[in-house]
């Protein structure tokens, strides 16, 4: 009989080894699965970043090949795509001379951040001046921009 009992000892540590090994590797894969795909909300957060920074180069590395970019009212209004993209950030830079930005209030589910920001700039036409804008941004898998739309003079 101890071989017996001896026997079923030894099936039963396998069986918790292995149940063991199968939630490690669960919540090692959660883990990574988390790491892996970027949060929207950092992600729309290091874009205002590099958009604080007015650095266009910086910016379009942000976005998917497909992405597109709607600016609603105001002076930028259209849609821009591809090297669009790069040269509305240029021509944003040229108008407004970003001196401070705030984010007023963000909110993300899934892979979209929705949020309202103030950006007070200094314009060659005058001195400085306050933007006004709601945002909403969509992203991939990759961490990389979609779809973002810029919205001044919301009504």
């Amino acid at each position: 009989m101890k071989p017996l009992k001896l026997l079923q000892n030894s099936v039963l540590i396998w069986h918790l080894t292995c149940g063991i090994w199968a939630i490690a590797l669960v919540g090692s894969l959660t883990v990574y699965q988390r790491s892996v795909l970027a949060d929207p909300l950092t992600i729309a957060q290091n874009h205002w970043d590099a958009i604080a920074s007015q650095n266009a180069d910086r910016i379009v590395r942000q976005y998917s090949q497909d992405a597109v970019l709607l600016w609603t009212h105001g002076s930028l209004e259209g849609v821009y795509q591809g090297d669009q993209i790069y040269q509305n950030w240029q021509t944003f830079f040229k108008k407004y001379q970003i001196q401070s930005s705030h984010v007023i209030e963000q909110n993300n589910s899934d892979r979209t951040v929705k949020a309202e920001i103030v950006i007070i700039s200094k314009s060659n036409a005058s001195s400085n001046q306050q933007l006004h804008l709601f945002y909403e941004v969509q992203v991939d898998e990759q961490g990389k921009i979609l779809y973002e739309v810029w919205q001044t003079n919301a009504k």
